[in-house]
Order: structure tokens, then C-alpha cells, then sequence
């Protein structure tokens, strides 16, 4: 359909034969030495695109990979801790605690529990509650 009016990609060695041509030999200094290295690098990729990075390349990129874990792991750790806050608490009124945190006296009269984080539960008479 609309696969007609592509135009194919050009290749890159007429860019090269222009390149050489307009260098007409010339090497130049070493900045440019280096940067005639790194495009024969990128036309070495280019024609072969399967070809895996040097060992020490993709170690470089493990560690930096394993290091950058180590990291987000001891933040995320350091956030935890500093935000993890006191540990709440409660207040019975108007029932007894048992020592297991069974809640009795609710039969006849209503009670209210009380957290330390601002919640609050009323227990009508007859209820049954349990704190763990």
C-alpha cells in the first residue's frame, strides 16, 4: 500500500569514498586519528550487528549494573528505616484486657478502643473483640 513510496537507505560506503576522496590521504593528528578510529568502530558494528562487546566491556557493564542494585538496595533500606515510624499503641476505656488481648466487660456497657495513630473503635454491648 503505502510500501511503494520507500526509498531504501543508502549505504554507507559511498559516504566513505566521498570521506577518503576529500581527506585525499591526509591522517592528520592524533584527535583525528582517534576519531577515524571510532568510525571504522561504528562501520565495523554496522556491518556486523550480532557481534557481542569485548569481555571487559560487558564486565564493565555488569558491575555498573550490580553496583547501581547495591545502591537502589541500601536506599530503599535507609528509607525504610528512617520512615518506619514508632510502633503504635492502644487505649481501653469502660472494658478489661485480657493478657491474650480478648477484650471483656463489653456484655453490659459499651467500651471504646483507641489507637495510637488516631483511629478509634467503639464496642457496643454484647460485642466481642480481639487485639493482636
Amino acid at each position: 500500500m503505502g510500501d511503494s513510496n520507500r526509498r531504501p537507505l543508502p549505504s554507507p560506503q559511498p559516504l566513505s569514498a566521498l570521506a577518503a576522496r576529500f581527506t585525499d590521504g591526509h591522517t592528520g593528528g592524533p584527535a583525528e586519528r582517534e576519531v577515524g578510529a571510532r568510525w571504522d568502530r561504528l562501520r565495523a558494528a554496522l556491518e556486523n550487528p550480532t557481534a557481542r562487546p569485548s569481555r571487559r566491556r560487558a564486565g564493565l557493564f555488569f558491575g555498573v549494573g550490580v553496583g547501581g542494585g547495591v545502591l537502589a538496595l541500601a536506599a530503599a533500606l535507609l528509607v525504610w528505616l528512617r520512615w518506619q515510624g514508632p510502633p503504635v499503641t492502644y487505649a481501653l476505656a469502660g472494658a478489661a484486657l485480657g493478657g491474650d488481648g480478648y477484650i471483656s466487660g463489653v456484655a453490659t456497657m459499651p467500651a471504646a478502643l483507641t489507637f495510637s495513630e488516631g483511629t478509634k473503635v467503639d464496642l457496643a454491648p454484647g460485642s466481642r473483640a480481639v487485639v493482636v
